[in-house]
């Protein structure tokens, strides 16, 4: 079924002269898939969770992330999977994907598939952020029982727009536990900078670190 859905996705129309695309093994080449753990939330699913690594020295988009549910003999049960728009050189991003009314199914693990992925000339990815202040742990009045606060500023020389905070938490073994992203503000000028909170409400394990990633889009 996997090689169906590959098939089905890798018409050469998306490509062009000023980028390459590729989608099965080739796109799996490009990235790394690490620390990938899966847990129920107690609500009926099945979340799925991992960081994907860009290793080559060129800049990653629309990174496709498949997520395959299977039960005891194999048997893919469901799938589903997510994006990543940007992905800089060397970056690494954690993702997260929900199976709704998954537990309540016979499943017995989840394989991750990175089956696309496009290497343009140019990008739009902007990394000239650096975070401030930041500031982490539990708080009771908060709705979270994990969150991570701080501020963004743009240390670059363009306009960053969509600026996103990227969220992997981990527990004392190093295992990542919990996924979130947050947004900090719509657009950044040089010099600029903007308070930022992201957090999550369920996860694998006692979490005991965040990481974080700032990403967004050159806007000028």
């Amino acid at each position: 079924m996997i090689a169906a859905m590959l098939g089905a996705c890798s018409g050469g129309g998306e490509g062009s002269s000023t980028e390459t695309s590729q989608t099965g093994p080739e796109a799996a080449q490009w990235t790394n898939v690490s620390h990938f753990n899966t847990y129920t939330d107690g609500y009926g699913s099945v979340i799925a969770i991992a960081v994907v690594e860009n290793v080559l020295e060129t800049p990653l988009e629309r990174v496709e992330i498949a997520m395959i549910l299977r039960d005891s003999d194999g048997e893919e049960l469901d799938r589903t999977g997510g994006q990543i728009a940007l992905l800089p050189a060397g970056a690494a991003v954690p993702v997260k994907v929900i199976f709704n009314d998954g537990d309540e199914s016979e499943w017995a693990s989840v394989d991750p598939l990175v089956w696309r992925a496009r290497q343009p000339e140019e990008t739009d990815a902007y990394t000239e952020l650096e975070l401030d202040d930041v500031s982490e742990g539990s708080d009771p009045s908060s709705s979270y029982i994990y969150e991570a606060s701080g501020t963004v500023r743009n240390t670059g020389d363009a306009a960053a727009g969509f600026v996103m905070i990227h969220a992997a938490f981990f527990n004392a073994q190093d295992e990542l536990v919990a996924v979130a992203h947050g947004g900090a503000g719509g657009e950044l000028a040089p010099g600029d900078e903007a308070g930022f909170s992201v957090g999550t409400n369920t996860a694998a394990g006692e979490i005991a670190r965040v990481e974080l990633t700032p990403l967004a889009r050159r806007m000028d």
